[in-house]
């Protein structure tokens, strides 16, 4: 038999994962390689993260969550971040997190952004949340 979470309580419970929280993002170069059972917290992928120059960690803002439609549960959604003059860095993915102020070790990682929802024009760099699906659609 399989099982599945209804709707409503996956919404639930991503509603009190990421509102209300500080999530912030950052960026990884072509050297991280993706663990999606080993990296929990922002240590375990820091020594990844793109470094030098122009960029820095950013908050995410205008973090959004509503109910999915067409088969999802829930759809997060947030502004699109722009890191500017950033040339010279090649970037894999993204990654948000919420922030602990204890430091990378304790601060969870939320979710992967892979490269196909980040452009670069040779001195910015975007990570855009598509506006009707958001960063994450997640399913039961």
């Amino acid at each position: 038999m399989a099982s599945s979470w209804p709707y409503q309580s996956l919404y639930d419970a991503i509603v009190a994962l990421v509102i209300g929280k500080t999530l912030k993002i950052l960026l990884v170069t072509p050297s991280d390689t993706y663990d999606q059972v080993n990296d929990t917290y922002v240590s375990d992928i820091s020594a990844n993260e793109l470094a030098g120059g122009n960029y820095a960690r950013q908050t995410l803002l205008g973090v959004l969550v509503t109910k999915g439609t067409g088969g999802h549960a829930a759809v997060i959604d947030a502004n699109d971040v722009i890191w500017m003059g950033l040339s010279g860095h090649a970037v894999e993915a993204a990654y948000v997190y919420e922030e602990d102020p204890a430091g990378d070790a304790s601060s969870p990682l939320r979710w992967r952004i892979d490269g196909d929802n980040i452009t670069t024009n040779g001195g910015n760099v975007t990570v855009k949340f598509h506006q009707t699906d958001g960063v994450a659609n997640l399913n039961g």
